[in-house]
């Protein structure tokens, strides 16, 4: 089975690289190897950057159901997650491949999709905020007053929510 897990996952790489080019993206790929090593250098950085943000969260939401991973296994199941909605049509694996992984923290079914489902929201409520706030930075003074509001709000509303919450597990593990 491990033998048929390596191959499938190499037919899949390997699909990955070959269909793109295949139906047209040859001239992307040139594109992309023109791109200044700098340039990608700045975009793994942020890759890594946002897989480290998310492990923490996880780690986070994992923690709130008594489960102690280590922060390798947090960051394998984060990686291992965002590789199945990229590659899930609609990225319908991703979900599965959370409760799945997280399964194998020790949680049970019912807890790892309450964690996936609140992984999900907090995801949302993230974008919610921020792309307000991003719109503010791009368009400035032509961005409509009331969104400018709204994202300044909502934004100072997650930070008294999280300072609470993190007062809070502070103190549990204190006691």
């Amino acid at each position: 089975l491990r033998r048929a897990g390596a191959v499938l996952l190499l037919g899949a790489l390997l699909a990955t690289l070959a269909v793109p080019i295949v139906f047209g993206g040859r001239a992307a790929l040139d594109e992309a190897l023109a791109f200044p090593l700098r340039d990608w250098l700045a975009l793994l950085t942020c890759a890594f950057a946002s897989s480290l943000a998310r492990s923490v969260k996880l780690q986070w939401l994992v923690r709130q159901l008594g489960v102690l991973p280590g922060f390798r296994h947090t960051l394998g199941i984060t990686l291992a997650t965002d590789c199945a909605f990229m590659a899930t049509p609609v990225g319908i694996g991703g979900d599965a491949a959370s409760v799945y992984y997280l399964r194998g923290t020790g949680i049970r079914a019912s807890g790892a999709a309450a964690v996936t489902a609140a992984d999900q929201a907090l995801d949302l409520v993230f974008f919610a905020l921020a792309l307000p706030v991003a719109g503010a930075f791009e368009f400035g003074t032509r961005l409509p007053h009331e969104w400018g509001l709204v994202a300044l709000g909502g934004g100072a509303a997650m930070l008294v929510l999280a300072a609470a919450e993190t007062r809070e597990a502070a103190l549990r593990l204190m006691t």
